[in-house]
């Protein structure tokens, strides 16, 4: 019976690993849409115009995937601490990359 509980789990885990992943993913593909376009000499010279700002609901889309991307992994990372304490398992480095790198890019981009 713990084995099944277990193999549940872990099954569990992986999944969220790849989705918390793909979400990220995912996010890089809507910030590229979503910044303010780059001025370099070239568009000053030319006077190309560019958009100084961010689009709303491209921005808006960005953060709330973060923000999945961070409750996912840190639900994640709960379920791997349960496997350590309970089952002696190891825990998984990615999770806490993924994390780490969500909860950054939620900082750096709402600052």
């Amino acid at each position: 019976m713990k084995k099944r509980i277990l193999d549940r789990i872990h099954v569990v885990v992986y999944a969220l690993s790849i989705v918390g992943w793909a979400a990220l993913f995912y996010s890089l593909i809507v910030f590229d849409q979503a910044r303010p376009e780059m001025k370099t000499v070239v568009t000053n010279y030319l006077e190309v115009p560019l958009r100084d700002d961010w689009i709303g609901k491209a921005y808006d889309k960005l953060l709330m995937l973060l923000w999945f991307c961070a409750s996912v992994s840190f639900i994640n990372v709960l379920l791997n601490w349960y496997l350590k304490v309970a089952y002696k398992e190891r825990l998984s480095l990615s999770i806490f990359l993924l994390l780490f790198i969500s909860a950054v890019a939620i900082l750096i981009i709402t600052m």
